[in-house]
């Protein structure tokens, strides 16, 4: 008499994530980041969500979301959202950018891995003169 038992334990794991801006060239073929902490100013777009994956053994979906906490009169808003299926650790990157300055205010980005929140990072934008 036999019997046997199957599992998968993945150890998929987001090792670190941080919100940057470019620092690179604008003729540069890759972003090259700096890490902003939590506050952003105006122009520092786009924003970038920064993501170091460890322990893929198989395809993980990722998903971003942008969301407006409050500033300039909007509330709890989705700007916008990017997934990807990510097969291998590594250094990957969400970005966001809008066609004018940003409102100065209150700002957080989501971080989902297999549809479950992993992670909110907040953050703040103030002024470029301030």
């Amino acid at each position: 008499m036999g019997f046997s038992l199957k599992f998968n334990v993945s150890t998929a794991h987001v090792k670190e994530a941080y919100l940057a801006k470019n620092i690179a060239n604008e003729d540069a073929e890759e972003p090259e980041f700096e890490k902003v902490g939590t506050e952003f100013h105006q122009s520092d777009g786009p924003f970038f969500l920064v993501v170091i994956t460890a322990g893929l053994i198989d395809k993980v979906n990722f998903l971003a979301k942008w969301i407006v906490v409050d500033a300039a009169g909007t509330k709890d808003f989705l700007i916008d959202e990017a997934g990807y299926d990510i097969e291998e650790s590594g250094l990957y990157f969400f970005y966001v950018t809008l066609p004018r300055f940003w409102p100065i205010g209150k700002y957080k980005v989501e971080l989902y891995m297999r549809g479950e929140i992993d992670r909110s990072i907040e953050f703040t934008v103030a002024s470029d003169e301030g």
